[in-house]
C-alpha cells in the first residue's frame, strides 16, 4: 500500500499540483444536492491560491470535473471507491461535503508529508478513532477498494453501529500506519454535531464540519457562519 508513482501533475511554475476531491452520490436519502458540491470548489479556490484540480466522484454528471461512481454502495461507503487504482496522479486532499472552509488553509498542506496517509481525528479525540471527513494521501492504496470489492457485505457488517463505523473505521483498520493531520498542524476544526458537543472549540477554525443530518448548512439560515462563507 501507499507506494508513490513517478511522475505527477506538475503546475508551470514547478508546484505539485493537488487533487482536491469530493463525493457525491444522489439517491433518496442524501441530505445533499449539487450545490454542496459546487460551494465547496468555490471555497476551495477562495481560500487556496496555488495551483489545483478539483473532481467530484459522483452518480451523476455535474458542471464539474465529475469521476463517475462504479458501484452502488450507499452512503459513506462510496467513498472506498476513493481509492480505485490510477484515479489520481498527484497528491490527494479529500473533503466531506457538510465542510465549511472559512479561511485559507495552504498551511495545513504544507506541512503534510505525501509519504503518509492522513485522517482526521474524531469529534471524540482521545478515543483514538479516525475520522474521514477530510483525509490526505499520495500513491496507490487500491487495495482498500479491492478488498471491499470483494467482502463488501462483511465489511458493512463489521463496521455497522458502535464506536468503529463505517468506511473510516474500515480504512483505519485497513492502514494501521495513518497519521492524524491535527498532530501535524494543531487542531484546526470545530464540529456542529448531532451528539457530540466539542470541547474548547476554536475561536476562528479553518472548516467547520456539520455532522448529522439535521446540523447540515442548508438547514442553518440564521447561522453567521453558514451565511459568510457557505456560497
Amino acid at each position: 500500500l501507499g507506494s508513490i508513482p513517478t511522475q505527477f501533475t506538475v503546475a508551470t511554475n514547478g508546484t505539485l499540483m493537488i487533487n482536491f476531491v469530493c463525493v457525491y452520490q444522489r439517491n433518496r436519502r442524501t441530505p445533499y444536492t449539487h450545490d454542496y458540491v459546487l460551494k465547496l470548489k468555490n471555497m476551495i479556490a477562495r481560500n487556496y491560491k496555488k495551483p489545483h484540480q478539483f473532481h467530484c466522484l459522483s452518480n451523476v454528471k455535474l458542471p464539474i470535473a465529475t469521476i463517475p461512481l462504479k458501484h452502488n454502495w450507499i452512503g459513506w461507503w462510496s467513498k472506498v471507491e476513493l481509492f480505485r487504482p490510477s484515479l489520481f496522479n498527484g497528491p490527494v486532499f479529500y473533503l466531506d461535503l457538510d465542510i465549511i472552509i472559512c479561511k485559507n488553509f495552504e498551511y495545513i498542506l504544507d506541512k503534510l508529508d505525501y509519504k503518509n496517509f492522513y485522517m482526521i481525528k474524531s469529534v471524540k479525540p482521545t478515543s483514538g478513532n479516525a475520522n474521514s471527513s477530510i483525509m490526505s494521501w499520495q500513491g496507490d492504496y487500491s487495495a482498500i477498494y479491492e478488498n471491499f470489492q470483494r467482502n463488501t457485505q462483511a465489511i458493512m457488517s463489521k463496521y455497522h453501529k458502535g464506536n468503529l463505523i463505517g468506511d473510516q473505521a474500515y480504512t483505519q483498520a485497513s492502514l494501521p500506519n495513518i497519521k492524524f493531520m491535527d498532530d501535524e498542524v494543531g487542531q484546526f476544526i470545530n464540529w456542529q454535531h448531532h451528539m457530540i458537543e466539542q470541547k474548547d472549540p476554536l475561536e476562528s477554525p479553518t472548516f467547520t464540519i456539520y455532522a448529522g443530518r439535521y446540523k447540515k448548512p442548508h438547514l442553518q439560515k440564521d447561522n453567521p457562519l453558514v451565511n459568510k462563507y457557505w456560497k
